[in-house]
């Protein structure tokens, strides 16, 4: 639900203003009623599920028992009109990625400020069960007044179980500050470690590091700090470095020894007094039970504590010097390091890269799609599908990227094989739909689309069916899907371009004017609306209207053979054939292979009677366009 300013919540908190808004959900500046003067932070969750209801629950409660000041207290939690609501600190002072924005943070202060949130993040971890927060980054820290840092948003922090580190619920990346094992939907205390040294390599450098993905598949390296920036000393290039090690084991096990490794870093051993939570103590709870073991999965190297005790890598509990399986998660420990102590010992895995699991390999595809690098991403969706990774979304991206690279045919083979998987599956109809299309089968198009309406009604489906009627030359059927579109995307340029071509190709003018008036109130710079309003006026026999608007297309786009066309076609109608002829000739000049523009160049050169240079001009049209008859009509006649 959209909140706006003025409106009671839970009838105690009043909207103030919209502070951010993301995919999970939005965050509001309100007003406390009940306490007056103080404003505080209402979290408003886009997730209605029931499993998310009750996640949502479980987490409020453990995140209102916090408190630490690095993080902002939640103070309330509630469910209203069937949307959940989290209310929690304001906290004032400057955005860290707007401080980034502005110039490198330096070095000593990035340190200290990251220094605190690990603190933080340390706390969260040290809960039981421990709290990995998962989308640390810039834009989710902010510099108090006092100069502290703070980590202002639990948007995806999740209870860590480590039975469920592949479940794909409610996942988050943050391309950049995201470690690999994220892609793969399995986080825990390592993944926020990598994300706070990120997020540190991004203050010390004014970059964002390439996406984890990429450093993987060594498409992209990361540059040392200390070539982008030689003001940061080797020993924290050194812990940035760690922090950020592709293999999870080669990183701190823990965000409290990354924050004693920043601190000896920048000549401050020194730790930050410990924060206890506001719980009761230990001694007055009762012991939690052990977890049923998990099905012991590969072997994994233990770490040794300077107590001799081996933290499990994979849930980070402390067992008993010498286990061979970890007594909370079930994971088989194989040569573990034994001998040295902690600070010396070496990273577990430091020039191993982690092994891309067949999700991983799904998400690489994806990242390398959004980068329109779609030979790429056809070749990680075919080894993750070859790993025994299957996901409708899989099937449908695999194919929509074989049909940016032209290779339609092959493209319905993986959809046909998606939908034998996933049979009511509107997406993948629709995908399939659009592969017909693209191969001029309209009849199996339109036959897919409506089926993918049927299971899934969404806004794309309507678009495509409408635009393979529009091909068809079926207008007054292609209108209605095209206007279902447009009901959920009311500002889509796109959308109403395309109604205005069939509105225009219906021969209804007033509305193709209607559509195109909003075209170019919604894009004032839009080159195919300034032509087509010209063309609508034209066909409506306003022809001093047409050639305003061709004018303010030549004005917008002096290189666009479009605006000179739409002037000349406005000037033959008023049989001012010399000024039509040289705008015709000014757009043959932009687009020499137009047939269309040198058929009006020879159009105008017979009413000139300049008849030998008007046959050669349509000699030349023919060449363009032999199947134009209109060319070969008039070249009969001359």
């Amino acid at each position: 639900m959209a909140l706006h300013p003025g409106q009671m919540i839970s009838k105690r908190y009043r909207v103030v203003r919209i502070l951010g808004e993301g995919g999970y959900g939005a965050v509001y500046l309100v007003e406390d009623t009940r306490l007056a003067g103080r404003t505080v932070a209402l979290k408003e969750s886009f997730d209605s599920s029931s499993e998310a209801t009750q996640q949502f629950r479980l987490e409020a409660e453990l995140l209102a028992r916090l408190y630490h000041p690095s993080l902002p207290r939640v103070s309330d939690f509630f469910t209203e009109a069937n949307t959940r609501f989290l209310v929690m600190d304001f906290i004032e002072g400057r955005d860290l990625a707007a401080l980034i924005q502005q110039g490198i943070v330096p070095p000593l202060q990035a340190a200290q400020w990251m220094i605190e949130i690990s603190e933080a993040v340390a706390y969260l971890h040290s809960q039981n069960p421990p709290i990995i927060h998962r989308d640390i980054k810039p834009t989710n820290i902010k510099i108090r007044p006092d100069n502290r840092a703070v980590l202002v948003d639990f948007g995806i922090a999740k209870v860590y179980n480590p039975q469920k580190q592949t479940a794909r619920i409610a996942r988050g990346i943050s391309t950049g500050f995201s470690p690999p094992e994220q892609y793969g939907g399995g986080t825990n205390a390592y993944s926020d470690v990598y994300a706070l040294m990120a997020t540190l390599y991004c203050m010390v450098t004014q970059t964002v590091p390439p996406e984890a993905l990429d450093l993987v598949a060594q498409k992209e390296r990361l540059l040392p700090p200390r070539q982008l920036n030689p003001q940061v000393s080797p020993a924290l290039e050194q812990v940035i470095l760690k922090g950020m090690a592709l293999n999870s084991l080669a990183r701190y096990p823990t965000a409290r020894e990354l924050s004693d490794a920043l601190r000896a870093a920048i000549g401050n051993p020194a730790p930050a007094p410990s924060i206890q939570p506001i719980i009761p103590p230990p001694s007055a709870a009762p012991a939690p039970a052990p977890m049923p073991r998990a099905a012991p999965s590969a072997a994994q190297t233990a770490m040794v504590l300077a107590n001799g005790r081996l933290r499990c890598p994979k849930c980070l509990w402390e067992n008993r010097a010498g286990a061979k399986f970890c007594q909370k998660c079930g994971t088989k420990f194989v040569v573990v390091l034994t001998g040295l102590p902690l600070a010396a010992q070496p990273s577990a895995a430091p020039s191993v890269l982690p092994q891309l699991s067949p999700q991983m390999q799904f998400e690489l595809g994806n990242a390398f799609a959004r980068r329109k690098d779609y030979s790429s991403a056809v070749n990680a969706f075919e080894q993750a599908i070859a790993g025994g990774f299957e996901d409708a979304a899989l099937y449908y991206n695999w194919g929509d990227s074989l049909i940016e690279l032209d290779r339609e045919n092959e493209a319905v083979q993986v959809l046909q094989r998606g939908l034998k998987k996933y049979p009511k599956d509107g997406d993948l109809h629709a995908e399939l739909g659009w592969a017909y299309a693209r191969l001029k089968q309209p009849s199996k198009a339109i036959q897919s689309l409506e089926t993918a309406l049927k299971y899934s009604p969404q806004p794309f489906a309507y678009l495509l069916l409408g635009l393979v009627h529009q091909e068809l030359g079926q207008h007054d059927k292609a209108i209605p899907h095209i206007k279902k579109f447009l009901d959920s995307q009311t500002n889509s340029v796109f959308g109403r371009l395309t109604l205005a071509r069939c509105y225009l190709n219906a021969n209804q003018l007033p509305s193709a004017q209607s559509e195109l008036e909003r075209v170019l109130k919604l894009d004032s710079k839009n080159e195919a609306g300034h032509y087509l309003i010209s063309v609508v006026h034209q066909r409506a026999k306003r022809f001093a209207d047409a050639a305003k608007w061709a004018n303010k297309l030549i004005q917008l786009a002096p290189q666009n053979a479009l605006g000179p066309y739409a002037l000349g076609l406005a000037l033959y109608a008023q049989d001012k054939f010399k000024d039509a002829l040289k705008a015709f000739q000014a757009s043959a000049r932009l687009d020499p292979k137009d047939a269309d523009t040198k058929f009006f160049v020879g159009l105008c050169l017979v009413r000139l009677n300049q008849h030998a240079d008007a046959k050669r001009e349509l000699q030349e049209a023919a060449r363009l366009d032999p199947k134009n008859q209109a060319i070969q009509d008039l070249l009969n006649k001359l």
